[in-house]
């Protein structure tokens, strides 16, 4: 332990004096002279062609790092030129003529003043500086392009040209008998007797090795396949699995036999007699392109698995599946052998027109194993039913699939760069269609990356860890799971699009510098605009907004619940705590955005400008909903009724609040509106709440004993309050009965829907059991000068039996 404390006290210190050392580097002060001749030196050099491609990319890391040094610098001078700014406008105006000023103050401010126009100078030539970097930068593309391309336009000899032709085929023959007739030359005229012995007396045992290694190693294969390799009892197989399994699969039929020849290979250089002469050359070489081509074919197997669909990385049905191996094996292995020829026709000085139709036949080669690639990968199933194609074809004569477009655009350009290499540019040729195919195949590995990451997150997020120590739900991981797609897939965009122009010839030095223009600032008129910094400005808006959410959340169920007061003011002070949050959000956004806040009456001079044209409403309901917070004409859970609209409070926003009618249905209404309109709230002060149910009875009822019985309801309702007593009004002599109503008072307004019904309930039955009739509307008819008898009246009817 005590070592370990002084191994980490002593990387402390070297890390602390490496600081002191870099802030003792940074404080010496900027040397503008020698580098401005240090950039004319090497636009001299670029301009008269004395480079290489090294010195192109030492160039431009060079001048990489003197953009961010003259950026710092830049920004340092600022700071100093509004610090100076400020000292003299301390000092006041300047004196009018004839008037006198201090000596001390005019000396101060002929100092401040000489060091505003040191500083002023010095960022017009650190921008004079930048401009000539942004020059070099140009002219170094300039020049690795034409240094890049320059080899590749070299034009040579047609090969269509007859002449150029019949050298070209004299040349490829005497070239194939070299190498078949190299083991004759090699053992006869190149070993001498000694060595002629130690091959006869190694060569038998040597084969009888290899043997028992091949055995030895298709036992290790089957074992590893077996059970390592892709398991049939695995029925939905996870993308983690399938890399694994293709990982172990790819040792077998990759690795084990790579091992074999390439202990082989190590053998024979080893013994210095089976690397002399042409043979020895082409033996190692022709074993070490069969390394390339047995890994090649195992990577091949293992990402499209053609007899195994649940274990395959790529989403490709089993018949394409099978087909795209077969044609990459086919084309793996026309590549590694017209690759071993062109390597051992330039390793020994072999003639240019050997080399242009060695290369022309690559580019046939490759011409035909991307068109055959690409009629795999994009034409339908071999299954499909051939009926339903010749029905389509039937139905659509004139259209054409965008497979056939994707093929036939593929050949057209396949067979344009072939033509190239034909007519005098074979290495241009060749170097295009080799870019053609290591794209895919980088694309294809990002794409597999790409599912690989996927998968990763997803099992991260679904670990038990965040539900049982944050509490998070399940719901809230697959929106995070979401976002992270949406970071993860620009950025491998991004990647991809970085290597593949780094592998077309663009230099990495370069694509970062333009990434960094772009990127980290560029100015659009006078406005300096940083993509970088408003991404940022939104993460740390809807993280800050998260925070404020999670804290609200925790003072809502946590804090407030153990707090004894009333629920509307603690909705009041959550939704304070949530305006007060977003405006430290929006405050976070500018500073991350590089808003300078000293410049507040700026912006607020903008905002006015955009409240006037279009942000009237919104900053209106925004305050309103201030105000709502503040004094509280209601609160979440009140009874309102605004207009038609009868409901509670359900949340009040920043711009809207939500009523909830009885029907359940949500009502959004600004806010501005519910200040300016006249609100009922049923429930502002307390929940006390009055009721009433109006009561006919027959003319001839005792009018006193109907009040006894409306009272003996009221009271025998434990809903009802003694206090203030429940009483009765005789409202009126109606048309055809006499108007009673019944009033009494509730604690709670919510319970105010059933004491009616209770009351109407317990009245009827007291009225049927005391014989008190509730008329019907009648109406009295007089013929002629006969009166109506009174016993037509229903009360003094009698009693039916």
């Amino acid at each position: 332990m005590n070592k370990l404390f002084k191994f980490f006290l002593v990387c402390v210190l070297v890390v602390l004096q490496l600081g002191f050392a870099q802030a003792q580097e940074t404080q010496k002060p900027f040397d503008f002279t020698q580098t401005s001749n240090q950039l004319s030196k090497m636009e001299q050099n670029l301009k008269s062609g004395n480079y290489t491609l090294e010195n192109i990319d030492e160039n431009s890391a060079f001048l990489n790092n003197l953009t961010t040094i003259l950026q710092s610098v830049k920004k340092e001078n600022e700071k100093e030129l509004k610090t100076a700014q400020k000292q003299l406008e301390a000092l006041g105006a300047e004196p009018e003529e004839g008037a006198v000023e201090l000596d001390e103050l005019a000396k101060k401010r002929q100092e401040f003043k000489n060091n505003l126009a040191v500083l002023k100078n010095k960022i017009a030539e650190t921008d004079l500086l930048q401009v000539k970097i942004d020059e070099l930068n140009i002219l170094i593309l300039n020049s690795r392009n034409q240094k890049l391309i320059g080899s590749l336009v070299n034009r040579q000899s047609m090969f269509i040209e007859p002449q150029t032709f019949i050298l070209g085929i004299k040349s490829l023959i005497s070239f194939f008998w070299d190498i078949a007739k190299s083991p004759v030359v090699w053992y006869n005229t190149e070993l001498n007797e000694q060595a002629k012995t130690y091959v006869l007396s190694y060569l038998i045992p040597i084969f009888f090795i290899l043997i028992i290694a091949f055995w030895l190693g298709l036992l290790l294969k089957r074992l590893i396949l077996t059970n390592l390799g892709y398991r049939q009892d695995i029925e939905n197989p996870r993308y983690g699995q399938k890399i694994m399994a293709s990982v172990f699969v790819a040792v077998a039929y990759g690795v084990i036999p790579s091992l074999i020849i390439g202990s082989f290979l190590l053998w024979l250089i080893g013994t210095k007699i089976f690397t002399i002469g042409f043979f020895g050359r082409v033996l190692n070489s022709a074993l070490f392109y069969l390394l390339y081509v047995i890994l090649a074919k195992a990577i091949a197997r293992v990402t499209f698995a053609p007899y195994n669909e649940k274990w395959r990385l790529l989403n490709v049905s089993t018949p394409k599946a099978v087909a795209i191996v077969k044609s990459l094996n086919l084309s793996i292995v026309l590549i590694g052998i017209i690759s071993f020829l062109e390597h051992m026709a330039v390793n020994y000085d072999y003639s240019q027109d050997l080399l242009n139709g060695l290369t022309i036949i690559a580019c046939a080669i490759k011409s035909f194993v991307i068109v055959l690639l690409t009629g795999k990968i994009f034409n339908q199933d071999e299954n499909k039913n051939t009926v339903e194609c010749k029905a389509e074809d039937e139905n659509d004569d004139d259209s054409i699939s965008a497979s056939a477009k994707i093929l036939f655009s593929t050949a057209f350009i396949c067979v344009v760069t072939f033509g190239v290499s034909i007519f005098g540019y074979p290495e241009l040729s060749e170097y295009i269609l080799n870019r053609i195919i290591l794209s895919a195949i980088i694309l294809s590995a990002f794409l597999i990356v790409h599912r690989l990451l996927s998968e990763v997150l997803r099992r991260i997020l679904l670990l038990g860890f965040w539900g049982k120590t944050f509490k998070i739900r399940r719901k809230v991981l697959t929106k995070v799971n979401f976002g992270l797609s949406l970071v993860l897939n620009p950025l491998l965009a991004l990647m991809f699009i970085f290597v593949a122009l780094n592998l077309w010839g663009l230099s990495g030095d370069f694509i970062i510098h333009v990434a960094k223009k772009v990127l980290f600032g560029f100015k659009v008129g006078g406005v300096e605009i940083s993509l970088v910094a408003i991404v940022l400005s939104i993460v740390v808006f809807f993280a800050s907004l998260a925070l404020v959410k999670l804290a609200k959340n925790h003072l809502t169920n946590n804090v407030f619940t153990k707090l004894n007061m009333d629920e509307g003011i603690k909705h009041s002070l959550s939704s304070g705590i949530g305006f007060i949050g977003f405006i430290i959000s929006i405050l976070l956004a500018i500073i991350v955005m590089g808003a300078d806040l000293t410049n507040l009456a700026v912006i607020a001079g903008a905002l006015s400008v955009g409240i006037g044209f279009g942000l009237q409403n919104v900053i209106n309901n925004f305050v309103s909903g201030i105000i709502i917070l503040f004094e509280r004409p209601f609160k979440v859970g009140d009874w309102v009724i605004l207009d038609n609209q009868e409901g509670t409070i359900k949340q009040i926003n920043i711009r809207s609040t939500e009523l909830e009618t009885f029907n359940k249905t949500s009502v959004i209404i600004p806010n501005a509106t519910l200040l300016s309109s006249s609100i009922i709230n049923m429930t502002h002060d307390n929940n006390w709440t009055r009721k009433a149910v109006t009561v006919s009875v027959a003319y001839g009822t005792d009018v006193n004993k109907v009040t006894d019985i409306l009272l003996e309801c009221a009271k025998n309702n434990k809903k009802i309050l003694k206090t203030p007593a429940p009483y009765v009004l005789f409202q009126d002599f109606g048309a055809n009965s006499l108007e009673f109503e019944l009033r009494c008072y509730s604690k709670n307004i919510w319970e105010g829907w059933s004491i009616p019904s209770e009351l109407r309930y317990e009245i009827n039955k007291r009225f049927i059991e005391e014989k008190i009739e509730i008329p019907f509307p009648q109406l009295v008819i007089h013929r002629g000068d006969k009166v109506a008898s009174e016993t037509q009246f229903y009360a003094h009817k009698e009693e039916e039996e």
